[in-house]
């Protein structure tokens, strides 16, 4: 019997297998980008995701929930910055 094969779709310039939970591909960008210990703006991490601002908003607020991201100065003005738990 074969196996029908996966199309890739694409979401940000990125390529998705079918089957993929692109929000978590969206959670992992941001990650990635607040990676290296630097701290940033929502505005600048939505330039570097092509996130939306909402979409940029809900995810962050779950991280840092959850200890991957910490905000202290107003998310807008660049208090974004990775957690502890990034670096556990």
């Amino acid at each position: 019997m074969a196996v029908a094969a996966r199309r890739a779709t694409t979401d940000g310039g990125r390529e998705h297998a079918v089957g993929d939970v692109n929000v978590l591909h969206k959670a992992l960008d941001v990650l990635e980008f607040l990676g290296d210990g630097k701290e940033a703006a929502v505005a600048d991490l939505c330039a570097a995701t092509g996130l939306a601002k909402p979409t940029a908003y809900r995810i962050l607020t779950t991280l840092e929930h959850r200890a991957y991201v910490t905000r202290g100065r107003p998310a807008a003005r660049g208090g974004t910055r990775s957690g502890p738990r990034c670096t556990a």
